[in-house]
């Protein structure tokens, strides 16, 4: 039968924010393997954290940027995916950044206007500073923060909406974060901690989608101090598109001009995308415990694919659930175990050929 006839094979990559992860916690550095996924699967479905790299991101045709509570609703069976040709992407900026960063950022949509051909509005400035905060982080915790005027945010991404956005991109002033991170950050920029904002960052673009119902993703702004290149010392490659740039909205940008837009279920048309259409779902080994990826399991007709080398500061792994959760047992015998995501790829290829995984033929 010709492959055109056949059933699309989809996958799902999903490594968590803001929890150190080994592949993906750093800037873009799982965009390789992103790529190789994609290029054996007819969709893949992913968010910002997987493909994010500051000034830089490559993103397959194929592949469908899903913020993180949307990626959740899907894998839940509480929404539809449905691809689009391009996103109307209104801006928001936080009332807190100064104004050479404003016109930066405003500098930065000209460019991906003129180059990319992106849709994009005028910006939207919060009536009020945003009025973020960070955990304070330890080499064990994941990062996390808070949102102290979100109805500022929705506001404005309301009034963004009026305007004629069908996806948004949230500007927020994290300097000061950066600038108190200390340590964590130096840990971080060595490419051996956690992102000290990325939890807070997903709270923000959390916020938006929400309460919208439409794609979202936060881009960072620093002083254009703080965000100098580095030019005195080498970094590692996974940090160093962050390191070389005062911007980090670019990435933002483009991959949400390739977000799909969520369709509640019960709106759906027949060609939307379903999560019951999931072939495979890959995620680091100690990160089996998201709604969306326990959902997944509970329904039992996808297989989770556990990346050992891709570690985190979680420890929710199949031993840990079956403990806490004897009658997991049954769903967790879908997870396959991989030591990598070279290894993954071949389970997915086998998935897709139809052949039988190294589980089943284990059983």
């Amino acid at each position: 039968m010709p492959e055109s006839l056949c059933k699309p094979f989809t996958t799902a990559v999903l490594i968590p924010t803001g929890v150190g992860a080994a592949q993906g916690g750093f800037a873009g550095d799982a965009g390789v393997y992103l790529k190789l996924i994609a290029s054996i699967s007819d969709a893949v479905i992913t968010h910002p954290n997987v493909c994010n790299a500051a000034a830089f991101i490559s993103l397959p045709p194929n592949v469908l940027y899903t913020e993180g509570a949307m990626l959740d609703a899907w894998l839940r069976q509480k929404i539809a995916l449905r691809p689009v040709r391009t996103q109307t992407i209104g801006v928001i900026f936080d009332a807190a950044m100064p104004e050479p960063e404003r016109v930066l950022h405003r500098n930065v949509i000209a460019a991906c206007q003129n180059v990319y051909g992106l849709d994009i509005l005028a910006p939207v400035i919060t009536r009020e500073p945003l009025a973020l905060a960070c955990t304070p982080l330890n080499s064990q915790t994941a990062s996390g923060g808070s949102l102290n005027n979100p109805n500022v945010l929705i506001e404005a991404a309301q009034t963004c909406q009026a305007m004629g956005a069908s996806a948004i991109a949230i500007c927020s002033w994290l300097d000061p974060m950066i600038q108190a991170a200390g340590d964590a950050e130096h840990a971080y920029q060595a490419g051996t901690g956690v992102d000290p904002i990325g939890g807070l960052e997903a709270i923000l673009s959390h916020s938006v989608t929400q309460t919208l119902n439409l794609p979202c993703a936060n881009a960072p702004v620093l002083s254009l101090q703080t965000a100098q290149p580095e030019t005195e010392k080498h970094l590692p490659g996974k940090v160093a598109a962050e390191f070389i740039t005062p911007t980090f909205l670019p990435c933002v940008l483009q991959g949400l001009a390739q977000a799909p837009q969520p369709v509640l279920i019960t709106k759906a048309h027949a060609q939307d995308l379903r999560a019951e259409a999931l072939d495979a779902l890959i995620t680091p080994y100690n990160c089996l415990g998201g709604p969306g990826l326990l959902s997944v399991l509970q329904h039992g007709k996808t297989r989770v694919i556990a990346v050992h080398s891709n570690s985190t500061v979680l420890n929710v792994t199949s031993e840990a659930l079956n403990a806490f959760m004897p009658q997991a047992q049954a769903a967790l015998s879908q997870v396959i175990h991989v030591q990598n995501y070279y290894e993954a790829v071949g389970v997915l290829q086998s998935l897709k050929m139809g052949f039988k995984t190294p589980l089943e033929q284990a059983q």
